[in-house]
């Protein structure tokens, strides 16, 4: 593989690959490589022209920074946590509504019906 790297383009060497070669090492295709370069999702990169180069440490440490660690049923993942306290908020404020609409049926209720 590395002299398919050094003959993609001689000037980087062999510790850059090519869209191709890093599509094919994360195995997914060349398009989803490049919607998550125009997302800026994806790997850092170097763009050459038209021509977009990856470099091998700097995919390996995005890889590295993908990784979800689950413990105890927790899942240590900054996005999906964030969107778990998302959801834990709205169901804290739909909780909170609840309360206060039974509570002011139930004060309504008494108005019309006093305790004797």
């Amino acid at each position: 593989m590395t002299s398919d790297i050094q003959t993609a383009n001689p000037l980087l060497g062999a510790d850059y690959l090519t869209e191709a070669q890093t599509a094919d090492f994360l195995g997914v295709h060349k398009r989803t490589l490049y919607r998550r370069y125009l997302e800026r999702t994806g790997p850092p990169c170097i763009a050459v022209g038209r021509k977009i180069f990856y470099k091998r440490a700097s995919v390996l440490a995005w890889l590295d920074s993908r990784e979800r660690q689950q413990v105890a049923g927790i899942v240590h993942n900054p996005q999906q946590n964030a969107n778990l306290i998302v959801d834990g908020l709205w169901r804290s404020v739909f909780a909170q509504a609840l309360v206060l609409v039974i509570s002011d049926r139930l004060l309504a209720h008494f108005d019309h019906h006093p305790v004797p």
